[in-house]
């Protein structure tokens, strides 16, 4: 059974300091003077090997240590000039980011050639392929590319992106992307943010507005207050119009309130789709509401028939909520117009 060799280190560094004793292209044998050389090198080499061994191991590893340093420093000069020369790192590959940055969307394919600075329209996984297994760029790209794709497969992202979406995104997950192109998106308008981030803000600024309304009831409170006191000393009829304006005013703000709940209700609704929470049972009174609100807007916004055993409003309305981001099943919405047309009592408008 053959056995692979073992590792000489002084045969290693005499090959490295004569690596080309004998060639093909030259027979030290051809003449007296070629045989002359080629004693003078044989004499060469055995002085160097008498030199060798005459070294500690130490002393002949730390030789070693070097010359494969030289080695690995070659190796990577020669795959740096090798990458250089590819097309893609090539100036004309070069993303146009003042025409990318104005785009109303980007493919996922473009997003991850324009992460890496690159013209989408030149620089693409099809025109990499042949390139996967030698090229270090063709490398990161095949597996940005792939985090991308597992990211839009649970709706992290989707196959097309605002470029400020796709960025956030990008640079949430920690990757490096042009800070020109940045820039311009933002200067385009855009927020570079996605949906924890815009998720986050939302219920900063809800959070805001809530203690803002809360200020603004207090003080309109005190303000009713002085003016309840001002209007009992001018009178009685000044005490009642003061009092009638106090709670309208006071009523306004507990609608504010409201409203700012709801709002806040709403942004809590929508986190969940993004990081879901256990569902909480809902009671029969809330579950009638409902029923309620969804037979009410699906008859009064969409003209839909209870009545009807077959009607497109399910998937109109499936298509409506991917417009702004909202996915839900089919079957889930008729399941849900089912049981309001056949629990709460309606007729239609005249």
């Amino acid at each position: 059974m053959a056995r692979m060799p073992t590792f000489d280190p002084i045969n290693y560094l005499v090959a490295k300091r004569f690596p080309l004793l004998l060639n093909a292209s030259s027979s030290p044998f051809a003449d007296e003077d070629a045989q002359k050389r080629f004693n003078k090198r044989q004499e060469q080499v055995e002085e160097i090997v008498r030199e060798l061994r005459q070294k500690s191991d130490d002393e002949i590893d730390a030789l070693v240590s070097v010359e494969r340093k030289k080695e690995a420093e070659q190796e990577a000069k020669r795959i740096a000039d090798r990458e250089a020369a590819l097309f893609f790192n090539r100036r004309d590959s070069d993303a146009d980011f003042e025409h990318w940055s104005r785009a109303a969307y980007w493919s996922l394919e473009e997003g991850v050639a324009l992460s890496f600075g690159k013209e989408p329209t030149l620089v693409n996984w099809e025109k990499l392929l042949p390139y996967r297994q030698v090229s270090p760029f063709a490398k990161r790209y095949r597996k940005r590319r792939d985090l991308v794709g597992r990211a839009a497969a649970i709706k992290q992202i989707y196959d097309t992106n605002f470029p400020g979406f796709f960025l956030g995104w990008a640079k949430r997950n920690g990757m490096d992307v042009p800070p020109n192109l940045v820039d311009l998106v933002e200067k385009n308008g855009q927020q570079i943010a996605d949906w924890p981030v815009l998720l986050e803000m939302a219920n900063k600024r809800t959070e805001e507005a809530i203690e803002s309304g809360k200020r603004i009831c207090e003080e309109a409170i005190e303000s009713g207050k002085r003016s309840f006191r001002e209007a009992l000393d001018s009178g009685r009829k000044m005490h009642a119009e003061a009092l009638a304006a106090w709670k309208a005013n006071a009523d306004e703000l507990r609608e504010a309130i409201r409203t700012l709940t709801t709002e806040n209700e709403q942004l809590k609704l929508q986190q969940a789709s993004v990081e879901p929470e256990p569902e909480k049972p809902i009671n029969a009174k809330s579950r009638l509401s409902l029923l309620k609100l969804i037979l009410g807007m699906a008859i009064d916004g969409y003209r839909f028939d209870p009545k009807s055993s077959k009607s497109s409003l399910p998937g109109e309305l499936v298509d409506d909520l991917a417009l702004i981001g909202i996915s839900i099943d089919e079957s889930t919405v008729r399941s849900w117009l089912r049981e309001a047309a056949s629990s709460v009592d309606f007729k239609f408008p005249e």
